[in-house]
């Protein structure tokens, strides 16, 4: 499973994920927000969640096509599929698999930025120093969950 942080948003639906740095999605909340900014705001770092393996959709499609076909076809012991199904069933699922895009994300990341550093420039990243270390001669400002 992949960890990776792809999307960022102020946003903890992780709805319409379309910032890829963490100030771009701080910056959309910034010039979205009406009304006075609150002091702090919260920025989610998403991955984007892993397709099932190849084999394990293959396995999947065969177990449901073969059930559907022994309930409504079949006799009293149910069948087992060939080899050459389950051959076909690896080639229908890589392809299946390639094709899609993954649009689920999972919430790995929650980081608290101070908006009136942010805006001032004085806001030193967690996000690119590493939240316990520090940066330059400035210690990252951040707290994150």
């Amino acid at each position: 499973m992949s960890d990776k942080i792809e999307y960022w948003s102020c946003d903890k639906s992780g709805i319409n994920l379309l910032c890829r740095e963490w100030h771009e999605a701080v910056d959309e909340f910034i010039d979205e927000h009406e009304g006075e900014l609150p002091e702090t705001v919260e920025v989610y770092g998403f991955a984007v969640s892993d397709l099932p393996s190849v084999e394990n959709l293959a396995k999947r499609a065969v177990d449901e096509m073969m059930k559907y076909l022994d309930e409504n076809f079949g006799g009293d012991d149910p069948q087992e599929p060939t080899a050459e199904v389950k051959s076909a069933a690896l080639e229908f699922a890589k392809a299946l698999r390639d094709g899609f895009l993954c649009q689920r994300c999972r919430l790995m990341k929650t980081q608290i930025v101070n908006l009136e550093e942010y805006i001032a420039g004085e806001w030193v990243s967690g996000f690119l120093y590493g939240a316990d270390e520090e940066a330059g001669s400035k210690e990252a400002k951040t707290s994150s969950t």
